[in-house]
């Protein structure tokens, strides 16, 4: 074996200097990956949450065709006691109705939220003429008929239409509007769908 004793004091400082290169390189790639992790795109807290259905596309969806409009049903059949909503049939169970009545448990609470807020919040006939006259369809029930789908004053025998013009200040817009709202309710209270 023949060791050459002088070259190894060189062989340990290029060795060393290997190890600084080494010791080097590794330092930026673990600043690299620092900065990478730090600076990274974050997914918002939204992104993160599970999204919640659509709940207007789903009842139009899924719930329409066998019970119309759903603020219509929620102002119309439902009421809110202590927050929580009541149906007509089911007073403590409408959330677990939703649940078992073709609905998922994220779906059914999708659509009670939106049940809910419909409920709480008033209509337009409710904010502008409620001072005078009681819920639309209560209005329509007591002074309105339906003839050949032309809604009557039952006292006056004459079309609401002509009324609606002079009253209040209405504009045609807004008389068109109200009678759009009062004819359908007319519909559903004279014209109901049969099974």
């Amino acid at each position: 074996m023949n060791h050459n004793l002088e070259a190894l004091p060189d062989y340990f400082l290029k060795l060393s200097f290997k190890f600084r290169q080494f010791k080097i390189v590794l330092a930026l790639i673990l600043m690299t990956l620092l900065v990478t992790i730090v600076f990274a795109p974050k997914a918002s807290a939204k992104e993160l949450q599970r999204t919640a259905p659509d709940a207007q596309k789903l009842w139009n969806k899924t719930c329409f065709t066998c019970h119309g409009d759903s603020a219509d049903i929620a102002r119309n059949f439902l009421t809110v006691v202590d927050g929580k909503l009541q149906g007509p049939m089911h007073k403590d169970t409408f959330r677990t109705f939703l649940t078992n009545h073709y609905l998922s448990k994220i779906k059914a609470d999708a659509i009670y939220s939106m049940l809910l807020t419909q409920a709480n919040t008033k209509t337009r006939f409710e904010q502008e003429c409620s001072s005078c006259h009681q819920k639309a369809a209560e209005f329509v029930y007591k002074t309105l008929f339906l003839r050949n789908g032309i809604l009557y004053s039952k006292k006056l025998e004459t079309p609401t239409y002509d009324f609606l013009e002079t009253h209040r200040d209405l504009n045609k817009k807004d008389v068109k509007f109200f009678m759009k709202k009062l004819t359908l309710i007319g519909y559903e209270i004279y014209v109901p769908l049969k099974n």
